[in-house]
């Protein structure tokens, strides 16, 4: 059922970046049909959104961002109005008033068809404007159907073009991290074999190999995790955020002093509990520091702590770096995505780290956020909440 126009809520996304073929495709449809223009959407029922465009005949620049209010507004009302391809007349309408801004509409019939088309496990919704009156007929309706799921098809192909490039991305960072990570421990270890360096400094030089194992560990352990698609808790279990806290610091202190930058941890006392996947919580957690060091000012310092809040275990992770831009706090938890000052910052980078932190924490029942403080903005936190001990347990038994 599909949602009243006052119970709408924010839900717009820019249009995507598509094949050029997808715009081919609907000019094609409109030429053979003698229209003048159309508006493709796919539209989110649950959440009463707009998540994809497609326009040909005007311009779009009155449908991105927040003005895309109006299509929204004028979709819900064709639904309300008559849930089925129907024509629904325009000219009054905050659509019509938007697309008069930037074309001539003089011309054009006040009455528009509205054409809502399934396709697979998705909902699509066509505008057809014409000079001439347009005819309902199921020619016009099939011949619809048939461009939405060609450009359905080519919209999945799109999307697993996507994901294979992101992928590789990440199997190429993943490449570097550890053919670094490797160079850097045969380095150390063969100072030492060759008794180029002997006494204190020799054991020092061990440490730092052992550390580099672990950071190589850490990398290997998270991608069984990142690379599942149906991730969901496995070894369910009680344990100490402490303890997950210490690990990732040691796991992350190499990489945190090739930057000067210090670790600094929570001084709680007293055990803090939580029930989960431990091995995921710490691939999270371990995530958003290795974020800090590779995003965050150098010679600087990253706060690592956990609290109870609301039975609720906060993870925080808090640095000195760039503000988080309110634009992107949506859009970076998406697969693939990376900031252009992410980009400018650290070359070899996937957009894959925060997507697999979301993926975590979600299937434990929680939320991922982050903010820049409102008084200094370079004082930038991530965090992660999940519930307490036995609250996932008890959910699961359900």
């Amino acid at each position: 059922m599909f949602c009243h126009e006052n119970a709408l809520k924010p839900s717009i996304t820019d249009p995507i970046s598509v094949d050029p073929f997808i715009r081919y495709v609907l000019n094609d449809f409109l030429l053979e049909n003698e229209l003048q223009a159309g508006i493709l959407c796919e539209w989110n029922e649950d959440r009463c959104g707009i998540d994809y465009v497609v326009i040909e005949g005007f311009p779009e620049s009155p449908f991105i961002g927040s003005r895309q209010e109006s299509l929204k507004h004028f979709i819900v009302q064709c639904l309300e109005c008559y849930p089925a391809p129907h024509l629904h007349s325009a000219m009054r309408s905050d659509l019509w008033s938007e697309i008069a801004a930037v074309h001539d509409l003089s011309s054009w019939q006040s009455k528009t068809a509205f054409l809502p088309v399934s396709s697979s496990t998705r909902n699509y919704v066509l505008i057809l404007f014409s000079e001439s009156t347009i005819s309902m007929k199921e020619q016009l309706y099939c011949s619809c159907s048939e461009v939405v799921e060609t450009i359905s098809q080519l919209r999945d192909m799109h999307s697993i073009k996507h994901k294979l490039r992101v992928m590789e991305l990440y199997v190429r960072e993943i490449g570097h991290d550890i053919a670094s990570s490797v160079q850097a421990i045969i380095s150390k270890l063969n100072a030492v074999s060759r008794g180029y360096i002997t006494g204190r400094l020799a054991n020092e030089k061990i440490k730092e190999a052992e550390e580099e194992i672990m950071s190589t560990y850490r990398i290997a352990d998270t991608l069984g995790i990142t690379v599942d698609p149906d991730y969901n808790i496995g070894n369910g279990k009680e344990f100490d955020a402490r303890e997950v806290i210490a690990r990732t610091v040691s796991l992350c202190k190499s990489e945190a002093e090739e930057r000067h930058i210090d670790l600094r941890t929570g001084r709680s006392t007293a055990p803090i509990f939580v029930w989960g996947d431990e091995k995921a919580i710490q691939s999270a957690l371990t995530q958003y520091v290795i974020n800090a060091i590779k995003y965050g000012k150098g010679s600087s310092y990253i706060n690592i702590y956990a609290r109870k809040k609301d039975k609720q275990v906060e993870f925080i992770v808090q640095d000195i770096g760039e503000p988080i831009e309110d634009i992107d706090k949506a859009a970076m938890w998406e697969f693939g995505w990376r900031g252009d000052r992410a980009k400018e910052y650290h070359v070899n980078g996937s957009g894959i780290g925060l997507f697999t932190v979301k993926k975590i924490v979600q299937a434990h029942g929680g939320i991922c956020e982050a903010y820049s403080d409102e008084e200094n903005k370079h004082i930038v936190t991530f965090s992660f909440s999940i519930p307490e001990k036995d609250i996932i347990r008890k959910m699961q038994l359900l």
